[in-house]
């Protein structure tokens, strides 16, 4: 009768050490939640950024397992949230086009040619259509401006949303300064502890040597 194959993993066995001896298996990393991660994410990057995290913190139990994960998770949002406000703030560049124009060109502006309107430019300049990028780069070298003055029009634009990607920042930021204080709390406690029952362990020699 064969015998039936077990599932369960093999245990990890202890590699000798130069001497011969048996090391200890290394420490099984604690399992967590899956990565928060958004749809445009890859799990790859996390998983690098984890790794970093965790080799920076070195933990040395479970507890602190689970503080380099959320290291790793909060120093993620940080990331992600600077992204984003970069991100706003390239794809809304047209915002900033438009309230630049509109403050430089008044509505009595009509020796400038527009067929269609400027908005209809400024939606070619916006897809990339030749004709509106020149009419528009046209503008901007007449009226002195550049894209700095397109990206600055539009942090003016967008000042709210920027605003509140920042205080994500700052909060994520907060909690990532907090759980490092923790773990230099408890780390020192450890060594605390340690100091006080070293003693008991390891009492001085006696007089003579016995």
């Amino acid at each position: 009768m064969t015998r039936k194959k077990s599932n369960k993993p093999a245990k990890a066995q202890a590699a000798p050490d130069a001497a011969g001896k048996s090391a200890p298996p290394a420490r099984a990393r604690l399992p967590l939640a899956a990565p928060p991660l958004l749809s445009h994410e890859s799990p790859e990057d996390f998983e690098e950024h984890w790794r970093r995290m965790s080799e920076a913190l070195a933990p040395e139990d479970a507890i602190e397992d689970f503080w380099a994960r959320n290291l790793a998770d909060l120093t993620w949002d940080v990331l992600r949230h600077r992204s984003a406000k970069v991100r706003l703030l390239n794809a809304l560049e047209f915002e900033g086009l438009t309230d630049l124009i509109r403050d430089h060109v008044g509505p009595g502006e009509g020796k400038i040619n527009w067929p269609g309107g400027i908005d209809n430019f400024i939606i070619g300049w916006r897809i990339g259509i030749p004709e509106a990028n020149d009419a528009i780069d046209d503008l901007l070298e007449r009226l002195g401006l550049g894209m700095e003055d397109i990206a600055d029009a539009t942090l003016l634009a967008r000042q709210d949303d920027v605003d509140r990607l920042e205080r994500l920042i700052v909060a994520a930021e907060g909690r990532i300064h907090a759980t490092l204080r923790e773990v230099d709390r408890r780390r020192s406690a450890l060594i605390h502890r340690a100091r006080a029952i070293l003693p008991v362990l390891l009492p001085p020699p006696t007089p003579g040597g016995e």
